[in-house]
């Protein structure tokens, strides 16, 4: 404006001088145009790249996490042929399915944030316009992984777990929260155990009191059931009925989480 009016005291004529100011004003115009459709491309392969980590991580979740076995076989003795001890064969068997469910929702919402932030700042120019981005994009994860995740859990029973009546579980592993059930023979045996209701997350060195008549060479079942109605307490009728607090479902050829040992 400043300009113009200069102009116009310079010269005298006001014709030319409105020429030249909006042949000035179509310029930053067509130029801020052109930046905005340029950033928005950049914004576009932001959000793509946001939805393709958010694919690789429900889908690590989904079918790598749970595939991974409960418990792994360990060769007799120290060593096995290759000179590698038997404790890092028995690691595979010890993976904290839920803690790495808790991990990726953890990663997916950070991501979610930074990228949001800096689609943002690329977008429009500002860090307070990539508040709104990082609001969708947390919105995005949040519903991707209520939607899409599934329970996991995850049992590790130390050697000569049966001690004085008591049945203890190194570690055991839940991502919804629930309860472990101690069945003789098989899933479909009595019920000789139950732990009280376990938080989220993992619970180490669980004891379970069991019944008196479990008795050297039992065989027992551990099997994980889900705290559906949010109650804390076990509703799942044995004899046959069932109940809103169904079993952690597992992947492969088993269709529930358990783990199998004989009362030594």
């Amino acid at each position: 404006m400043t300009l113009l009016i200069h102009s116009m005291r310079a010269s005298g004529e006001l014709g030319p001088v409105l020429r030249i100011a909006a042949t000035q004003a179509r310029s930053e115009l067509q130029l801020r145009k052109r930046r905005r459709q340029q950033m928005l491309t950049y914004l576009v392969v932001i959000y793509i790249s946001f939805l393709v980590f958010l694919v690789i991580i429900v889908a690590v979740q989904e079918v790598l996490v749970p595939a991974l076995p409960s418990d792994v076989p360990t060769p007799v003795g120290s060593a096995n042929r290759l000179g590698v001890g038997v404790d890092q064969f028995a690691r595979f068997g010890r993976v904290d399915k839920a803690a790495y469910t808790l991990v990726f929702f953890h990663t997916a919402l950070i991501q979610a944030v930074l990228t949001g932030f800096i689609g943002g700042q690329l977008g429009e120019g500002t860090l307070k316009d990539g508040a709104k981005h990082a609001a969708v994009l947390l919105g995005v994860a949040y519903v991707a992984f209520l939607l899409l995740s599934s329970p996991v859990a995850s049992l590790t029973v130390a050697d000569q777990p049966v001690d004085g009546g008591e049945l203890t579980v190194e570690s055991a592993s839940l991502s919804d929260g629930g309860f472990v059930v101690v069945h003789e023979s098989d899933t479909e045996g009595p019920v000789v155990g139950t732990s009280g209701y376990l938080q989220a997350g993992t619970h180490r060195d669980l004891r379970i009191s069991l019944d008196g008549s479990v008795n050297t060479g039992t065989p027992l079942v551990l099997v994980v059931h889900q705290d559906t109605n949010g109650n804390q307490a076990l509703d799942y009728d044995f004899e046959g009925a069932g109940g809103p607090d169904q079993p952690y479902a597992a992947t492969g050829n088993a269709e529930f989480v358990t783990v199998e040992l004989t009362v030594e």
